[in-house]
């Protein structure tokens, strides 16, 4: 008689690049340093950190246009799936920054540490609480989606 062994396959974590805006207003080093660590705790591996240093975010995609040019570029090199912001973001700023990323994936911390809650929840009602928190954070992020149909008229 032949023995099973039960193998466990696990897959690469997520390769992401970390994003952030110092304003001096924090420790940007050590904000990053906990940031990496939650998407250790998300099965993300942070490849990279692109910081820049400006009083005010740049309207539109926090990040100067050169700053995401190098992000990019570094998770191109890198092979980075998704890039997760040390802050939050609004739905336009996610597209925006999605767009100058090259179509790449962005969220921010506030929907990574959801994503930590939704994927550690067990119970049947702690699983639906967290889907549920997270399903009210995404909504307004959501956006512009289907403006092609909001000025169809109705038959007649």
């Amino acid at each position: 008689m032949s023995e099973l062994y039960d193998i466990l396959v696990e897959t690469p974590p997520t390769k992401v690049i970390l994003l952030a805006l110092d304003q001096g207003l924090w420790d940007c080093e050590r904000s990053l340093a906990e940031l990496s660590a939650l998407c250790e705790a998300n099965h993300m591996e942070a490849v990279a950190e692109v910081t820049q240093k400006r009083q005010t975010p740049e309207t539109g995609i926090v990040l100067g246009s050169g700053k995401l040019e190098e992000a990019a570029a570094a998770a191109a090199e890198l092979g980075a799936e998704c890039a997760v912001f040390d802050g939050e973001l609004t739905g336009s700023q996610i597209r925006n920054i999605s767009t100058a990323l090259g179509g790449m994936e962005v969220i921010d911390r506030t929907m990574l540490i959801l994503e930590i809650f939704r994927s550690r929840a067990v119970t049947n009602e702690g699983k639906l609480q967290t889907e549920l928190a997270l399903l009210r954070y995404r909504l307004p992020r959501l956006q512009g989606m289907g403006e092609s149909l909001s000025r169809q008229g109705g038959g007649g």
